[in-house]
């Protein structure tokens, strides 16, 4: 725009100083109009685009889902122990006394079974771990725990009074039968909570003494008849297996599971004998000094020996001499003539 108006400017200066009088005259005088338009537009158009797009994408989604389920499961299955003949883990250089038998080593409880399982040196020493000693007062009808080392006692339940209990025996796995005098009937008996239910009545004599034996046999001895019994635990009747020859007077019953065998405690004579089950005769005797009145009989598989009530004492009597020890009074009680070991109560 600046040139364009100098431009107009010049026509017409031009044209009034170049008039007709101006003739052969020479042009001495020096043109001082230096023009001196200097273009100072610096318009320089630097529209620099500064807008750096730096829209940088910052989704760093990185998949790190790591896989961290680490298999643990370590398979200990190392086959077979060299030198293991029956295949239960021990060897005879590691203590198993019997490597032909799985069910003897080290590692195990000695059950009433005759041996020595455990390998330890000592047979069926654990018959009798988580057992209690239970008897019942047939006149208060209560249940009682009885202290094998001291005859303390502790009652545990109460069937009810004059429940005439005269014997008492229990099975493997806590369940117990109970005979009474009056009326002659079989018992299901709940020592821990004190409930008592009649299975039946068997119609014999007085079963003065009962006991489970062999593969859950129930034996009886009834002292009218002088025989031996065999029950059904479920309906209460009794089968008549063979005459005794032994005239009974009060008795108690027992099973010694290590030698597989029948006793029966005779208050009359003071004596334990033991029974063929399948003829009723007897196979031995033993003499002892216990003043039976009313009987109870136990066997302990822990030490090998008998444990019996009289109504009011707890004894010992060792079986190989029937030498007999009186273990103590039961205080407060006098009308005890049963003996049992039984599961301890939860």
């Amino acid at each position: 725009m600046r040139r364009v108006f100098w431009w107009f400017l010049a026509i017409p200066l031009a044209v009034g100083c170049g008039g007709d009088g101006d003739k052969g005259g020479s042009d001495s005088g020096e043109d001082a109009d230096t023009d001196t338009d200097t273009d100072t537009d610096t318009d320089t158009d630097t529209d620099t685009d500064t807008d750096t797009d730096t829209d940088t994408d910052t989704d760093t989604d990185t998949d790190t889902d790591t896989d961290t389920d680490t298999d643990t499961d370590t398979d200990t299955d190392t086959g077979p122990i060299e030198g293991d003949m029956d295949g239960d883990g021990y060897t005879v250089d590691h203590g198993d006394c019997d490597d032909a038998d799985p069910s003897v080593h080290p590692d195990r409880t000695d059950p009433c079974n005759g041996q020595d399982d455990d390998c330890d040196g000592a047979i069926d020493e654990d018959a009798t771990l988580d057992l209690m000693l239970v008897t019942i007062d047939s006149r208060s009808g209560e249940a009682l725990r009885l202290d094998p080392a001291t005859a303390d006692a502790e009652v545990i339940s109460e069937l009810g009074e004059d429940i005439n209990i005269n014997s008492l025996t229990v099975i493997d796995g806590g369940r117990t039968i109970a005979h009474t005098h009056t009326p002659r009937a079989l018992h299901d008996v709940d020592i821990c909570t004190g409930t008592i239910e009649e299975l039946g009545r068997h119609g014999s004599g007085n079963a003065c003494g009962i006991v489970w034996g062999t593969e859950g046999t129930l034996w009886g001895v009834e002292n009218e008849s002088d025989r031996l019994l065999q029950f059904d635990p479920d309906a209460g009747t009794a089968d008549p297996v063979a005459y005794l020859d032994h005239t009974l007077g009060n008795c108690g019953m027992a099973y010694d599971c290590v030698t597989d065998t029948l006793w029966v405690a005779d208050a009359m004579t003071r004596e334990l004998f033991s029974l063929d089950p399948l003829t009723g005769l007897t196979t031995a005797t033993i003499s002892t000094d216990v003043p039976f009145g009313a009987v109870g009989l136990a066997y302990d598989p822990s030490n090998g020996a008998f444990l019996a009530v009289t109504g009011t004492e707890l004894y010992s009597i060792l079986p190989s001499t029937g030498e007999s020890a009186i273990v103590g009074t039961v205080v407060g009680h006098d009308h005890l003539s049963s003996l049992s070991f039984h599961p301890t109560c939860d």
